[in-house]
């Protein structure tokens, strides 16, 4: 299992519940095998497309299969709300800090 942040871009003209539509996402993420770490509607944002003016972001943190991260777009790739779907690798780097110089 790897650990995946998904961005749902939606039409908020087709979704009718936002809370429904994060529940279903959610039932279908663990349908597939995944666990559900956060969800945090990120509001509106204006984006540059040829239907669309503004659009619903979402946001989901997941532990999954690697081999189901194309299981998962490939449920919602028919979906008429979903304007996109971008799933990346969520790795936190690591930060060290580092002594300060002495300036003498």
């Amino acid at each position: 299992m790897r650990k995946y942040r998904a961005f749902f871009i939606l039409d908020e003209q087709k979704i009718e519940n936002m809370e429904s539509f994060t529940t279903s996402v959610e039932e279908v993420i663990k349908e597939v095998g995944g666990v559900v770490e956060k969800t945090e509607n990120l509001g509106r944002r204006q984006i540059t497309a040829i239907d669309h003016n503004t659009a619903t972001y979402l946001e989901v943190i997941v532990d999954i299969d690697p081999s189901k991260v194309t299981e998962l777009k490939e449920k919602y790739r028919l979906n008429q709300a979903v304007i996109r779907l971008v799933v990346v690798i969520h790795d936190k780097p690591e930060i060290t800090v580092l002594p300060k110089p002495d300036l003498v």
